[in-house]
């Protein structure tokens, strides 16, 4: 559509438009308000955090958030912080032996914490459940053991209840996998059996008890079952992670990557999302069954291994989880979930530098994008219809905040090739709100090149037949000359030939339509001259009198005027030859002049 700079000449005098925004055909005038807001690295464990107890992750050893700072390879582990709300850290104990950190334990940026299978310990004196008796635990291990022999891969004890606790063995040195939660070591407590387990091999452990059912999954299979577990008593309990809460030989003989402990069963959706998060980052592959759905593909290597800090929402039959949020992404629900529906993303980065700052490559040339955001998501969709909420944090991922300023969500179907344009939205509070339902692919966000015009106007009475030139006023038959000063302080041009000038002329005004000034035109253009700026460029356009000149009477209908002040003439438009220029980042602004003059009737 044409780009309109619109005014009336007198109705308003100094009129000055401090920023006009084409919207397809409206034009806005924008406040911007700066705001900034931070937000910390988040994942499927930050989402699913009720009733979460304790949250262990070698690759945020001091639960920072910094990914960046981890221990050296082989160094001893003196302590690993909780990442829950909880602070249920752990550390080793004086005089006892302790584990070493493992870099690139399983490939490049998957780190683990090794124990020697003899009495190396991370414990801490109170335990992590709170509340007695305890009857309820969902508890998810990512482990390799690297030797069979008895040992205890986590403990909660009780030290005044004889054998109470929430313990396991993966595998005790018969070979048995054992899952106490209860008085051990017998029924409703225990639940052990034999089944093959590869040594080195990480695998995905998950061990839920309630009151009516007891389970060890194995990614994501059940490998044992039973019914209701017993209720742990912890009075004076304590906890260790990689050996016996109440004493320090029976060390775990294996690595441990993550362990998330819950005090409450989570509903089938939660649990196929945590799974999806752990599976993608531990690089471990599941088949997809009834007790673990794949729902996130941005893992694989044809997708761009996406496999870090992945979130989702999804609703099962028992339950919904709503909101999903990754590294500087939120995902919340709007019309979209429904039983069997997911929307999971994640990040293809882990232990390096989050990219926080801006690049122009995958952009068409022909795109109205000059640049995007660094970072970049992959969103896997499972379900049709509805929409999402997508929120962007522009302060997290590198953009600068320019609240009232459009940006685009760029989506690709594949990893290379260029992005294009599925939605648009305004930055409000330094975020970016898209409604939108995205299909599977990688996505990311750039501010959409705009025309910003803006227009001020200024009027001066040169003369009249009492005063002359000297302190003139506008009385009848006074010359009041117009300068309008336009300039485009926005990074895109408006199309060829569509920036136009509109007026209709009050009643006492009326328009020369001579040669002003000698200039052989009524209309003096002067390119690149805006006072009072000083860094200006030309602004690309022309005037070509009388071509692209139209007069209009008071019926609205084309007239050629006579060269002279012209009671006839009521309106007139110009519309510019040329494409007007942008301006580049903070470079001079292109801009022109234009001056008319009027008489008082």
């Amino acid at each position: 559509m044409p780009f309109k700079l619109l005014y009336l000449i007198g109705a308003v005098i100094n009129y000055n438009i401090q920023h006009i925004e084409q919207k397809g055909n409206l034009v806005k005038v924008l406040l911007a308000v700066f705001t900034l807001i931070t937000l910390l690295n988040s994942a499927a464990p930050d989402d699913i955090s009720t009733s979460q107890r304790a949250w262990y992750d070698a690759v945020d050893l001091d639960a920072d958030n910094n990914y960046t700072n981890n221990p050296n390879n082989n160094s001893f582990i003196q302590d690993w912080s909780d990442k829950s709300v909880n602070n249920n850290d752990l550390s080793a104990p004086a005089n006892v032996s302790r584990p070493r950190y493992r870099q690139n334990s399983i490939s490049a940026e998957r780190h683990g914490v090794d124990y020697d299978g003899a009495n190396d310990s991370l414990r801490r004196a109170t335990d992590i459940y709170t509340g007695t008796p305890i009857r309820i635990a969902e508890i998810y291990i990512v482990a390799a053991t690297d030797r069979i022999e008895n040992h205890f891969l986590f403990s909660s004890n009780s030290a005044l209840q004889t054998n109470s606790r929430i313990s396991a063995h993966t595998p005790w040195g018969n070979n048995r996998t054992y899952f106490d939660h209860g008085t051990c070591c017998g029924n409703p407590a225990r639940l052990s059996g034999v089944f093959s387990i590869t040594i080195a091999q990480q695998y995905i452990w998950n061990f839920i008890a309630n009151t009516t059912s007891q389970q060890v999954l194995r990614d994501g299979r059940i490998q044992l079952s039973d019914g209701g577990a017993g209720p742990y008593v912890n009075i004076n309990s304590s906890f260790a992670l990689g050996n016996f809460a109440t004493s320090t030989n029976l060390a775990f003989n294996g690595r441990i990557f993550e362990a998330i402990f819950y005090q409450a069963t989570l509903n089938s959706a939660q649990k196929n999302i945590l799974n999806n998060y752990l599976s993608s980052k531990w690089d471990k592959s599941f088949q997809n069954i009834s007790t673990y759905i794949d729902i996130y593909n941005g893992d694989t290597s044809a997708n761009g291994k996406y496999d870090f800090f992945v979130a989702g929402i999804g609703e099962e039959s028992d339950g919904i989880q709503s909101v999903a949020t990754s590294q500087g992404i939120t995902i919340t629900n709007n019309t979209f979930l429904s039983n069997g529906k997911y929307m999971t993303v994640g990040v293809n980065y882990l232990t390096t530098t989050p990219p926080t700052s801006v690049t122009s490559s995958d952009l068409a040339i022909s795109s109205n994008y000059t640049d995007r955001a660094s970072r970049t998501w992959y969103i896997d969709t499972t379900g049709t219809d509805g929409l999402v909420n997508l929120e962007f944090n522009a302060s997290t991922i590198g953009l600068d905040i320019e609240n009232g300023e459009t940006y685009g969500l760029l989506y690709r179907s594949g990893t290379t090739g260029n992005f294009s344009e599925v939605s648009t939205a305004v930055m409000s509070d330094g975020k970016i709100n898209f409604s939108y339902l995205p299909s599977d692919g990688v996505y990311t966000v750039g501010k959409k090149r705009e025309v910003i015009l803006t227009l001020s106007k200024t009027n001066q009475t040169i003369w009249d037949n009492v005063n002359n030139e000297d302190n003139a006023k506008a009385i009848p038959g006074a010359y009041i000359d117009y300068t309008l000063i336009i300039k485009n302080l926005g990074d895109k041009s408006p199309d060829t030939g569509t920036v136009t000038i509109r007026d209709t002329l009050p009643e006492n005004l009326s328009l020369f339509v001579g040669n002003l000034n000698s200039t052989g035109t009524p209309f003096i253009f002067s390119d690149n001259n805006c006072s009072p700026e000083t860094s200006t460029m030309n602004s690309g356009l022309s005037l070509d009198y009388p071509s692209d000149v139209t007069f209009k009477n008071d019926s609205n209908i084309t007239i050629s005027p006579s060269p002279d002040f012209d009671d006839d003439v009521k309106s007139f438009e110009i519309q510019f030859s040329g494409i007007m220029n942008a301006r580049t980042t903070t470079g001079p602004i292109p801009c022109f002049t234009l001056i008319y003059r009027t008489q008082v009737k």
